[in-house]
């Protein structure tokens, strides 16, 4: 189809998103420069890595990323992840007893408390910077950081500025107002990325640094990474910063959506019981042991997992593509400069690849479930992380959050209804989206129910502190 002035293709299934970007994945491996991302709202840090454009720049901070988030890397840091999890558990209990205390309703939202533990992993693995995200205080940076990063994605939609496919509106003035937004936008989030930065390289002039993370090894020098440019680290400290700050989150209240939504949740909750039970023997070596270097022993809540970012598809139409040669795909050229859009949330719920697409069915990820396609169980479940050469480097990060995160919800909560209906979460991800213009999903604000299912053992294995749990 025609956008304005560029020619876009757009994937639908699941096998065209797999051959354009898996199979020519080294033709199609650049990003298109769209005016409102790349001239405002990067005019002064520059770009992500992933809206990078293909080039040496590109590879040198992918390979950086790469180094910083493989599976090594992650369990690297599993003991810091493991008790940062335990301290949003922390937070999760006392913000629900503030609520009990204060108000009528003991439901709670949980997308915050989530995003601020996937925030402080970022950074500490990225900076060595502990913010704080405690409710309790007041968190100016910690939600500055939010709001910036949440307004970045609602204003960089490469579907809904108008101006970045029309040239002769910036040259009208008509798409000002959102030029003005993402200009305002860009400066506020310059002072937090320079705030950080500079606090790294003040503490390696005492000598105080975090040695391990990202921007102290680049700045260091290490053999680990490629020498790069301050516009590099730059990119580099941006991907960081925004990656996952939304999506995991909402990839995660969104499973424990699902979990709450009466007898259908409840029956899940009861299978993620018993496959916890044949694996660790007790809830408790469960909780304790579930982000040691074994992996992610239990099968179904890896399904749960895989079956969430399917259903879910945060980011709908996922992330442009620029080819960077010629492709001939079923006898039709798509020319060098083609922008290919991936419509992920229709692949992934393709009746051709998936049975029953739009039923929340963790089993289709179990091995030995019919229809299931153990060959390509691993390699390619869906498009929530993408696909091909520029598929998410921080993924095994991501679901390692998550797994814990999850199985330490279902040891220690039963997650039920809201007791006020109008907090209820909608099934269809589409009926409840807040800003459709956005690069993700992003739901309106929805509540679950929480009843600790041992009390003794909640007090044991959350306020007990890290020692109690080794």
């Amino acid at each position: 189809m025609r956008m304005g002035s560029r020619v876009v293709v757009v994937a639908n299934s699941f096998e065209s998103v797999r051959d354009l970007w898996i199979k020519y994945s080294n033709a199609s491996n650049s990003r298109p420069m769209l005016y409102t991302f790349h001239s405002v709202l990067s005019k002064t840090q520059g770009f992500t890595i992933g809206t990078t454009p293909y080039g040496d720049t590109y590879k040198r901070t992918k390979r950086i990323i790469a180094t910083a988030l493989n599976k090594r890397a992650v369990e690297h840091h599993s003991k810091f992840i493991n008790d940062e999890c335990l301290d949003m558990f922390r937070r999760v209990d006392e913000e629900h007893e503030r609520i009990k205390s204060s108000t009528r309703s003991e439901d709670i939202e949980l997308f915050k408390l989530i995003q601020g533990y996937v925030l402080r992993i970022s950074l500490f693995l990225t900076y060595g910077y502990l913010v704080k995200v405690e409710h309790n205080d007041k968190c100016k940076l910690f939600d500055e950081i939010a709001h910036v990063e949440n307004m970045i994605v609602k204003l960089r939609g490469h579907s809904s500025n108008v101006q970045d496919y029309l040239p002769h509106l910036r040259w009208l003035g008509l798409g000002n107002d959102k030029t003005r937004l993402a200009d305002q936008y860009r400066k506020r989030r310059d002072v937090y990325m320079a705030k950080f930065t500079n606090d790294v390289k003040r503490k390696i002039e005492v000598g105080e640094d975090y040695s391990e993370s990202i921007v102290s090894k680049l700045l260091r020098g290490c053999s680990e990474f490629p020498t790069v440019t301050e516009a590099e680290l730059t990119s580099v400290c941006l991907t960081m910063v925004s990656a996952g700050l939304d999506n995991t989150p909402l990839v995660l209240t969104h499973i424990l959506g699902h979990l709450s939504l009466g007898s259908y949740g409840a029956k899940l909750q009861e299978t993620l019981i018993d496959s916890i039970l044949k694996v660790y023997g007790t809830l408790e070596n469960a909780f304790i042991n579930c982000s040691d270097l074994s992996g992610f022993r239990v099968e179904y809540i890896s399904a749960l997992i895989e079956e969430g970012l399917r259903y879910f598809s945060v980011l709908p139409t996922s992330l442009p593509r620029e080819t960077t040669r010629d492709i001939n795909y079923r006898g039709v050229v798509l020319p060098l400069g083609t922008v290919m859009f991936m419509n992920a949330y229709a692949a992934n719920h393709d009746a051709s690849r998936f049975e029953d697409a739009f039923q929340f069915k963790p089993e289709r990820y179990l091995q030995g479930h019919k229809g299931h396609d153990d060959e390509n169980k691993h390699q390619l479940p869906h498009f929530s992380f993408g696909a091909g050469t520029r598929a998410c480097g921080g993924a095994h990060l991501a679901f390692k959050e998550m797994y814990i995160t999850l199985l330490r919800f279902i040891v220690l909560y039963r997650i039920t209804l809201p007791k006020d209906s109008k907090y209820l979460m909608s099934l269809d991800p589409f009926k409840t989206n807040s800003c459709p213009e956005a690069v993700a999903i992003e739901p309106f604000p929805f509540k679950v129910h929480l009843e600790k299912r041992d009390n003794k053992l909640f007090e044991r294995l959350v306020h007990g502190g890290p020692a109690s749990l080794v």
